[in-house]
């Protein structure tokens, strides 16, 4: 049986409808961004991108995929109590681009409310879909354009 390890897609392309959202598949509940706020190889090289990415193939169902209808989701047999970050993920992230792009969390983080850019971004950068590079991008990105 076919579980989340055996998907292939956010890895071979991306979905993109007509306001710009961008998935790693049809089926997908979540988003990895929108063209209208980041580049495609940024969406595609960012950080929430490999994180998908990580979390397939150590056979777990991340947030974007949750509910999501597909053979992969519906087939896993149970799911972890709680989603966790990977030290690789933080090490990856590129905390000095990302307070060059938000000010307002630079700020933050100089004033000690927020403990540093990879923080603010696990905590709330990545639910409010502001934009992340890893330090090391991956490859050039296929893009699967959808109207509608």
């Amino acid at each position: 049986m076919e579980t989340v390890k055996d998907c292939h897609h956010p890895w071979t392309w991306m979905m993109v409808t007509a306001d710009g959202a961008v998935t790693p598949c049809c089926f997908a509940s979540g988003r990895l961004g929108n063209l209208n706020e980041a580049s495609a190889d940024a969406i595609w090289n960012g950080v929430l991108a490999m994180e998908l990415r990580a979390f397939i193939k150590a056979d777990r169902v991340h947030d974007i995929c949750r509910s999501a209808p597909c053979k992969y989701v519906q087939n896993m047999p149970g799911e972890p109590a709680a989603l966790q970050r990977t030290p690789e993920q933080e090490r990856e992230f590129d905390g000095k681009w990302y307070l060059s792009k938000y000010p307002d969390v630079a700020e933050a983080v100089a004033q000690g409310t927020v403990e540093s850019a990879w923080a603010h971004y696990r905590s709330f950068g990545r639910v409010e879909a502001r934009e992340a590079r890893c330090r090391n991008p991956v490859f050039p990105i296929p893009v699967v354009a959808v109207q509608g």
